[in-house]
């Protein structure tokens, strides 16, 4: 027997032979589109001073390889282009080598980076991706549920979803969840409860001490940060009035009735998104951002930079949430018995140009001018206490993160 040079396997003399026998007999050689040669395993594993059978296992998610071996090859691999041959390994394995991927709304910036991270992290896996589109209905609709029901034909060897609806569960094949967990079922999160406690300690760290929500009445991770951000400010800030809306690009009309009292220091919204709608509103009231009013979003969406002002937010590692959900659906193909697992993910504030200390241009209470003399109200469950409230029919439910 011949030991391989990392000590990973073991070939005998005639199996060496008869893998030199396919190679003779594999036909010429791959090439790019510009006439280059592909690059194979063998290159892969000339440069990584490792076996063929080690970037084998590397690349095919199996055998026993550390992961110093396992990230080396597979950056090798990404450096040179390595593209794995899915049809010759499907017919092999039995496999599609696709996996499917169930989003809430497309035209959703959120939902496009995170689309575009399980792509990449899917490709270096060696799958490729099937999209399905929710386009964001509160329930699931018979089309939507035709739809992904149809994942099973095409067919895909798993699912990643922002979605819960019941036809997702009903899925056959392993299926990773994207936001609040579901008992039984791998899940990717962010934590949006330390991001609503930072994000709150942020703003009174600034003096902010009079609040304005502009909320989605949706599940997911929105009321989980909303729900945050109200018990870090209990005792220390007042939330002046709360605004329900569906998380859309368009804020209604009517929430120019609260803008105009100018009674708050600071508007939180539940996205980037309905930020960024806030701020057109304010401007087109002539309400000047921050120098009247600051506003806060959530996600760092790529448009939260490049509006005026940039936007200051929190940002969802979205590239690491990618690449847990297809690592996890991956690991669920290859031991399809382990326990379910969920992944928590950390949120990073990013300060940038809508937020600064109160201005001395709102009204505070009793028509004294800014925050002088106010004194903080604890938001309590109390009907006295609670703050203004209105809400929008929920005709969409479009961009819920």
């Amino acid at each position: 027997m011949i030991e391989d040079d990392d000590g990973l396997g073991k070939k005998s003399g005639q199996e060496m032979a008869t893998a030199r026998d396919r190679s003779s007999r594999a036909g010429p050689r791959v090439r790019r589109s510009d006439g280059t040669p592909a690059p194979r395993l063998k290159d892969i594993a000339k440069i990584a001073g490792v076996s063929l059978q080690t970037v084998s296992y590397v690349m095919n998610n199996n055998g026993s390889v550390s992961e110093e071996v396992r990230a080396r090859v597979r950056q090798i691999g990404e450096r040179m282009g390595y593209q794995p041959n899915r049809s010759a390994k499907a017919m092999r394995t039995g496999r599609s080598q696709t996996l499917g991927l169930v989003i809430s709304d497309m035209s959703n910036p959120f939902y496009a980076e995170f689309a575009r991270a399980v792509e990449r992290a899917a490709a270096v896996e060696g799958y490729a991706v099937l999209l399905v589109d929710a386009q964001a209905p509160a329930a699931e609709t018979a089309e939507i549920a035709e739809r992904i029901a149809g994942l099973k034909s095409h067919p895909v060897d798993g699912v990643i979803s922002a979605v819960r609806y019941p036809s997702v569960l009903a899925l056959d094949v392993p299926v990773v969840l994207l936001g609040v967990p579901v008992r039984g079922r791998d899940s990717v999160s962010s934590d949006d409860v330390r991001g609503g406690k930072a994000l709150a300690e942020h703003l009174l760290s600034l003096g902010h001490r009079r609040f304005g929500l502009v909320t989605s009445p949706l599940p997911g991770g929105i009321p989980i940060r909303r729900d945050a951000l109200m018990e870090r400010l209990r005792g220390e800030a007042e939330i002046v009035w709360e605004y329900e809306t569906p998380a859309s690009e368009m804020v209604a009309p009517d929430i120019a009735g609260f803008l105009l009292r100018r009674d708050v220091s600071i508007i939180v919204c539940s996205n980037d998104i309905v930020a960024i709608s806030v701020q057109r509103t304010l401007r087109n009231l002539g309400i000047v951002v921050p120098d009247d009013v600051s506003v806060v979003g959530y996600d760092d969406i790529p448009w939260a930079a490049i509006v005026t002002p940039a936007l200051t937010t929190m940002r969802l590692p979205l590239a690491d949430m990618g690449s847990a959900a297809v690592r996890f659906v991956v690991e669920r193909l290859h031991g399809p018995r382990r326990r379910a697992r969920r992944v928590n993910l950390p949120v990073t504030l990013v300060v940038r140009e809508s937020v600064a200390k109160p201005s001395a241009r709102f009204v505070g209470p009793e028509g004294q001018i800014g925050n002088a003399g106010v004194s903080s109200k604890s938001i309590s469950g109390s009907r006295s206490d609670r703050p203004a409230r209105a809400s929008v029919p929920s005709g969409s439910n479009r961009n819920k993160t």
